[in-house]
């Protein structure tokens, strides 16, 4: 119990007593890494999209564009 509660304050384990897989960094979660990495990728289309010469054209056009859904 007592192991427990300090773990839940934020007090880690020490490193030497942890078990050998666990004490180097441990990964994310794919499906974390693959939001962030849409995130990042979506960004930059964004700003690619608006430095592009059609963008100024397809706004006049359409202000919906670029649709959210399909």
């Amino acid at each position: 119990n007592e192991l427990a509660k300090e773990a839940a304050t934020g007090n880690p384990s020490p490193t030497n007593q942890l078990p050998h897989k666990l004490r180097g960094e441990i990964p994310q979660s794919i499906s974390a890494m693959r939001a962030a990495y849409t995130k990042r990728a979506v960004s930059i289309w964004k700003d690619k999209w608006k430095a592009s010469p059609r963008f100024e054209r397809m706004t006049a056009i359409d202000q919906e564009f670029p649709f959210k859904k399909f």
